[in-house]
């Protein structure tokens, strides 16, 4: 999850993006521009378009831990995971090649390969996606007595609604109080880099590689309560139970008794975490993507982590489905679909228009969800509580 180590830096992108007085220093293919409007520091902006990449893949191929498990992709630089923290968010470690290399440095001077990258969609706007690089550490680097982030910022968008053209912008902060005219070189050469990258590569073959590399999943159907957790029988007969379920109250279908899940402060990323657990699979289960929380009856993981556990899924979730019609009657029971669709609660993007998400109802679902509650399940802090009627 992203914390608020970051959010500094989205709201000084935000107020960046909003400036409206910049100097062009160069036109053409690659556009540099630049503002001094910070007492001990300038900005480069850097505009220039991908005519051939959809914005949709240059954002998906943007992810951090895309590139790092797809170096081959991205021959200008090498970057490796340092520690993941959720999709579109790690600590990772950044080297470039030669040529590109020098031109940080002479911008910036000697930085710190090791970067906090994280990816934010529909921000600054709607239809945006941003990249922030972000010193992973008090210490990081170029750490500015005004602004204590990393200002380097990466943010695509479409060209317009009819083709197929991507719009790139990039921010730097530069540690001088007024723009120096060496720079620009400099600027046009990080710049050229993407582009001759952009030329370089299939994008239909990025895309499909990106577009699976996660899986959203959706309960529906929850029409007589929370849905049922497989639990094992003790040697006396009892059901084995912890504070994830409702009551000891089962149902035995297959290899096991079924009992419903505790229904304040259900979750239902950490309940396909237990199922997942059940059938002895391992696997991370996030309730967010791309700097989004997910609404608490959606949840994402790995593509080929599903890809693994999805057949042995499918025969569990049908003994569940099976035991909750036994136990409540009727022909109702809960279901688990791939989406490809996401819906997200707007609590993370301070710029845009607060909206009421204390309270969603997904009637299609039967799903209510109200005020955030914090409930400890299993050691476990939960950040949404989903009500089930």
């Amino acid at each position: 999850m992203a914390n608020v180590d970051v959010e500094g830096g989205f709201e000084r992108l935000a107020q960046l993006w909003g400036l409206k007085q910049w100097k062009v220093e160069q036109e053409g293919e690659v556009v540099v521009s630049q503002t001094s409007q910070c007492e001990k520091s300038c900005v480069a902006r850097i505009d220039f378009t991908h005519a051939d990449l959809p914005y949709e893949c240059k954002a998906l191929v943007s992810r951090p831990e895309f590139m790092c498990e797809h170096t081959e992709l991205f021959v200008t630089l090498n970057m490796e995971m340092i520690r993941m923290l959720s999709p579109g968010d790690a600590i990772v470690s950044m080297k470039y090649d030669a040529q590109l290399d020098r031109a940080v440095k002479m911008l910036v001077g000697q930085y710190s390969q090791e970067l906090r990258f994280t990816l934010r969609r529909d921000f600054p706007h709607e239809g945006m996606t941003v990249a922030l690089l972000a010193p992973p550490n008090p210490g990081g680097y170029m750490m500015l007595p005004h602004f204590t982030f990393l200002s380097y910022y990466i943010v695509v968008q479409p060209l317009d609604e009819t083709s197929q053209a991507t719009k790139v912008t990039h921010f730097l902060e530069l540690p001088w109080p007024s723009f120096p005219s060496w720079a620009t070189a400099f600027l046009h050469q990080i710049a050229m880099s993407e582009i001759v990258w952009a030329r370089r590569f299939n994008c239909s073959e990025m895309f499909e590689l990106a577009k699976n590399y996660y899986v959203v999943l959706c309960l529906q159907s929850c029409p007589r309560g929370t849905p049922l957790l497989p639990c094992h029988l003790t040697s006396d007969g009892a059901v084995h139970a912890d504070s994830f379920i409702q009551d000891v109250s089962s149902v035995n279908v297959g290899h096991y008794a079924w009992v419903p899940a505790q229904q304040q402060g259900f979750n239902f990323p950490e309940y396909l975490e237990q199922l997942l657990q059940v059938l002895g699979f391992s696997a991370q289960v996030y309730d967010c993507l791309d700097g989004r929380r997910l609404v608490p009856y959606h949840a994402t993981m790995l593509g080929r982590d599903w890809s693994r556990v999805e057949e042995s899924f499918a025969k569990l979730f049908r003994e569940q489905r099976s035991a909750y019609r036994l136990m409540h009657g009727g022909k109702g029971a809960p279901k688990v679909t791939q989406v490809t669709k996401p819906r997200f609660l707007n609590i993370w993007t301070r710029q845009r228009e607060p909206v009421e998400d204390d309270v969603v109802e997904e009637r299609n679902t039967f799903l209510n969800v109200q005020e955030p509650l914090k409930v400890s399940i299993s050691g476990l802090q939960m950040r949404r509580a989903a009500e089930y009627p």
